[in-house]
């Protein structure tokens, strides 16, 4: 498996949501910034990426640095 997979990999395994902190234990920053340009992950905020794939209210979720529950969870 490429490096590119290996991240996508670990941002599944994470829930679809994880911190760049936690992207660059397992991966380099060229590793994510080709991730990023091939539209296999996303950035969500400052510090926060989700897997392109994933459903929309992890993504926001993730985006607002909190987690789906409730209504929001309920859909997935």
């Amino acid at each position: 498996m490429d490096d590119v997979g290996a991240l996508a990999d670990e941002l599944a395994r994470r829930g679809g949501v994880a911190s760049r902190a936690a992207l660059l234990r397992c991966a380099s920053r060229g590793t994510l910034e080709r991730a990023a340009a091939g539209g296999e992950v996303v950035r969500l905020a400052r510090g926060a990426w989700g897997l392109a794939g994933a459903p929309p209210a992890v993504l926001a979720a993730g985006a607002a640095r909190g987690v789906a529950s409730h209504a929001s969870a309920a859909q997935l």
